[in-house]
């Protein structure tokens, strides 16, 4: 098969208008963030601080009195991606007619924790190998660190 000869190019290497550019420009483009369906409503979420945690108390009195705001629900912790440390994590959504109103209401909300396991900092943590392998003065430092209480 012979390629092309470059003069007979019809869109290599000539300026070519872009049909879009001028909705852009003006802002007349329509995107879709710009769809409001009838009946769309927003959330904001509050999410508890630990892994596995879940609330105990909620006080959504200030938040479902501001305009806007439809309903404050607590959302029960789940497995979800975390499956593997046991569970998710439990908060709180504000659902209301804009997203400025369910901001608003979300940070209006009191919630008590029950918290979840402290987070494990994989930074920090030795592994069994690496102590294994390190010399005992090495080790000991690591030790005192206060990561591992025990091999």
């Amino acid at each position: 098969m012979a390629l092309k000869d470059p003069a007979t190019f019809k869109l290599i290497g000539k300026p070519v208008r872009r049909l879009d550019n001028a909705p852009k420009i003006n802002g007349s483009a329509i995107y879709s963030i710009d769809m409001l369906p009838p009946g769309l409503l927003y959330a904001s979420v509050k999410m508890c601080p630990t892994l596995g945690g879940k609330v105990a108390r909620l006080d959504a009195a200030v938040a479902q009195s501001l305009p806007g705001v439809r309903k404050v629900i607590t959302l029960q912790p789940y497995a979800g991606g975390l499956a593997s440390y046991g569970s998710g994590t439990g908060g709180v959504a504000v659902i209301a007619d804009t997203p400025f109103h369910a901001m608003r209401a979300v940070e209006k909300v009191t919630v008590e924790w029950i918290m979840g396991r402290p987070p494990v900092s994989r930074a920090r943590t030795p592994s069994v190998r690496f102590l294994k392998r390190s010399t005992p003065t090495k080790a000991k430092r690591i030790l005192s660190m206060g990561t591992w209480k025990r091999l």
